[in-house]
């Protein structure tokens, strides 16, 4: 009986060595950083809340860095949003377009309701869940696509310091 339960014991041990990725995606951190690095090919067109059709490819002509924070108006959500309002978008407002992803709503008129509250960030509707399935963007995700299309960051906002330094080595 020893001897089985000891090559069960082997046996399981053996299974879950080759499983040793499998603990990162029992406790997602947002912080996935498999894209990192990666050009984005994508052009994206996302309306924003007045109806306007932006286009990402367009606006990273002009700016050193878009910033996409997907938000669903939650009071987590409008914390860091009003820290990144009054810390990080005033010092990179001038090289940099931080865009508010309203992932939830079904209208540019709903995505509206909770849009108009942040005048520092343009609100997207991503009606169509185009932003959310490229990046997998959920609540607090934030990603950082400079303008020469790559994948600089893709994690959940913290206090804003990695947001800071990754637009700091863009930035000039």
């Amino acid at each position: 009986m020893f001897i089985v339960r000891l090559l069960i014991c082997l046996l399981l041990l053996i299974l879950m060595t080759g499983c040793s990725d499998i603990i990162d995606d029992l406790n997602p951190a947002g912080n996935d950083k498999s894209l990192l690095g990666n050009l984005i090919t994508t052009d994206y067109e996302i309306y924003d809340i007045d109806g306007n059709l932006v286009n990402i490819s367009d606006v990273l002509l002009s700016k050193d860095a878009v910033v996409l924070y997907f938000t669903m108006w939650c009071s987590a959500c409008d914390s860091e949003m009003s820290h990144m309002q009054s810390t990080i978008i005033p010092d990179f407002s001038s090289n940099v377009t931080f865009f508010a992803v309203d992932y939830l709503s079904s209208s540019i008129a709903q995505a509206a309701i909770g849009g108009n509250a942040w005048p520092a960030f343009t609100t997207l509707a991503d009606i169509n869940d185009t932003l959310e399935n490229a990046f997998d963007g959920t609540m607090g995700i934030t990603v950082v696509i400079d303008s020469s299309h790559t994948l600089r960051m893709k994690e959940l906002y913290d206090d804003g310091t990695r947001l800071r330094a990754v637009l700091e080595e863009i930035t000039p």
